[in-house]
């Protein structure tokens, strides 16, 4: 196996030290849920143990379900709900270091790939892959992990071929910034186990327990919502986190120091390149995998678990059917195509209400409908706090252990909710009050 790498140098010592220009998102908050954990347990236990013995910690959630009579947990279901907690700087250095060490694979670092070479035919077959530094090199397969920016659409193009992108945005700017813990005991319990996830009227406000005792303190606004700008300045950041209840112990001088700047991502647009058309592959030979295949809103943390299940189906349909061609590409391309289509669109139809709640906070005209759902996440997310049994279904939709048409879609399931009794949910904070602690700052400086 060759890979190719775009960076040119070796990862230094730390990995707070690599500073990677062409990954931007290495500088937000990731989260390695239940399947991920358990992809990297079955396959890679190498990568698995150098993570944990780097300072990435498991966070077991069969201790987390609701203390209620109702719906009781089935303990076989939590079993294998261990998300992992570590920052994308750690997992980048410990992946590198292993790859390094791998046997049979040949790692050429400061490689620019500029296309690929095609055998002539419908579909076309890749068969090779150009390079800047190296011309041209043979290949039977290639696996696209070239990310959000990948050419594989163009290069199709070239080849007569199309690859279809499907494009929605998710209305998101993110803002995040990492902390260092200074006494991990004295701090409160996380909702999720590795996290606290909140909607609200107008943000999103997260905190992602990491490695090392660190913690990844994010918000999110409307794309068009100018009024909050401002987060992108480190103490405003952290004046606003404070103002959220669940989010504001992570963000206390008194019980955490800065470790990173805030850094800002817009642009964000949930995309699918499907391999198919038609039931059928759009090339053969070349598998896109990770961004390359598809992008959902990082606010869910799904990007990284499901690029190592695309490259399990990827590595599961190579062993099945060795041999290059219509077979193989059909096999693979059915079960990449299974994994992106089923959460992008979950990723979308979620973005789009979330996205027209905010639009009605400020202002803003709504955008397009949302498809109904059997169960809201709103919803969804309330009745987890009052029942073990939504709970335990929740959790694994949202660490991807099951689909999440298994909640989302599910009738039996609005009807089981539908008998609780819920109180109407009271958010622990409004777009205001962000608002409040930006503005509290102009009176002070102004």
């Amino acid at each position: 196996m060759t890979v190719l790498e775009r960076d040119p140098a070796p990862p230094p010592a730390t990995p707070e030290e690599w500073v990677r220009p062409t990954v931007p998102q290495a500088r937000q908050a990731h989260s390695t849920m239940a399947l991920g954990r358990a992809i990297l347990a079955r396959r890679m236990p190498d990568v698995l143990a150098a993570l944990l013995a780097g300072g990435a910690v498991e966070h077991p959630l069969a201790g987390y379900a609701p203390p209620t009579a109702a719906g009781a947990a089935d303990p076989a279901l939590l079993a294998d709900l261990v998300p992992l907690a570590c920052r994308r700087s750690l997992y980048q250095c410990v992946l590198r270091h292993c790859v390094e060490e791998q046997p049979g694979v040949d790692l050429r670092t400061g490689v620019t790939v500029t296309g690929l070479r095609w055998r002539p035919g419908t579909p076309p077959q890749a068969d090779g892959v150009t390079t800047r530094e190296h011309g041209t090199l043979d290949a039977d397969v290639v696996l696209d992990a070239t990310g959000r920016r990948t050419a594989l659409p163009r290069w199709a193009r070239e080849a007569g071929a199309e690859v279809v992108e499907r494009v929605e945005d998710t209305e998101l700017v993110y803002y995040t910034r990492f902390f260092r813990v200074l006494d991990p005991a004295a701090m409160p319990r996380m909702a999720r186990g590795n996290a606290t996830v909140l909607v609200l009227d107008g943000v999103c406000a997260f905190a992602f327990l990491c490695d090392n005792a660190s913690v990844a303190v994010a918000i999110a606004r409307h794309t068009h919502d100018r009024a909050l700008e401002r987060l992108r300045d480190p103490d405003l950041f952290d004046r606003a986190a404070r103002t959220v209840p669940p989010i504001a112990p992570w963000a206390d001088p008194d019980h955490v120091a800065p470790i990173s700047g805030v850094a800002v991502m817009g642009g964000i647009r949930n995309t699918l390149r499907s391999p198919l058309r038609d039931g059928r592959p759009v090339l053969l030979g070349v598998y896109p995998i990770g961004d390359a295949l598809a992008i959902t809103d990082p606010t869910f943390g799904r990007g990284l678990s499901l690029a190592l299940a695309q490259a399990e189906i990827v590595a599961d349909g190579l062993r099945v059917e060795p041999d290059p061609g219509t077979v193989q590409s059909t096999l693979i391309g059915h079960g990449l195509a299974a994994v992106a289509e089923t959460h992008w669109w979950d990723s979308v139809r979620h973005d789009r209400a979330r996205a027209n709640r905010w639009r009605a906070t400020i202002g803003l005209p709504p955008g397009p409908a949302a498809p109904p759902t059997a169960v809201p996440m709103p919803i969804a997310g309330a009745a987890s706090m009052a029942d073990a049994h939504v709970w335990v279904r929740l959790m694994r939709a949202v660490h991807l252990l099951e689909p999440p048409g298994s909640v989302f879609d599910d009738g039996d399931l609005a009807e089981h909710i539908a008998t609780l009794d819920l109180a109407a949910p009271r958010p622990p904070a409004r777009r205001t009050d962000l608002l409040a602690a930006l503005e509290d700052d102009l009176l002070t400086t102004g």
